[in-house]
């Protein structure tokens, strides 16, 4: 499964989150969705597919079929917010991905 975990107060620097990578999760952050994982996705593809899925485009992503929104967040998924992939998790950076090394599960 691919869960998507968004910031809880977007409004603060995202800087904050990225100076300090994985300090924060899941603490700082609500769950915003779940995405299936397809047979054979690689964890790359993966975050980069459940990141497009995520996206405010045309429609809301919250209205998609293919993703269940827990309703917690229905903002586009941007830098600062976690993408887990199994039981990896993975920040959103400017360009590309980096793992979050201690995650607590909760």
């Amino acid at each position: 499964m691919i869960h998507v975990y968004h910031l809880k107060d977007f409004s603060q620097s995202v800087q904050t989150y990225l100076d300090k990578p994985g300090a924060s999760f899941p603490d700082a952050f609500v769950k915003a969705a779940t995405i299936q994982l397809l047979y054979h996705e690689k964890p790359a593809d993966a975050l980069n597919r459940a990141y497009r899925m995520t996206q405010n485009d045309d429609y809301p992503w919250t209205s998609k079929q293919s993703i269940v929104s827990t309703g917690e967040s229905g903002r586009s998924t941007s830098v600062g917010d976690v993408i887990m992939v199994n039981d990896e998790a993975f920040r959103c950076m400017p360009r590309g991905w980096a793992k979050v090394e201690e995650v607590r599960k909760s």
